[in-house]
């Protein structure tokens, strides 16, 4: 993957309504935890050197930011955060 985009509850939250500015890329990664999160994700994957989920992604973002509980359901996240992806 040319671009890597890692989202949690943890990641840093993108201006309302703003759209991001992705680099030019041919294939983009977007990656969502589970319960857990991607950070519990990141620490057990024997793989990976790197435990930093920020380190881990190219971009670490909250794009829930006001979803209100402690988890989103995931075909409801996805949603939100491909709203942020849109050219």
């Amino acid at each position: 993957y040319d671009y890597s985009i890692g989202t949690s509850e943890r990641g840093q939250t993108p201006l309302s309504g703003a759209h991001l500015n992705l680099p030019p890329s041919k294939h983009v990664l977007v990656a969502m935890g589970g319960l857990d999160g991607l950070e519990e994700s990141i620490r057990q994957d024997s793989a990976l050197e790197v435990k930093d989920a920020d380190c881990v992604f190219d971009l670490y973002l909250n794009t829930c930011r006001t979803q209100g509980s402690r988890t989103i359901r995931c075909e409801e996240a996805t949603f939100i955060s491909l709203t942020f992806l849109q050219p």
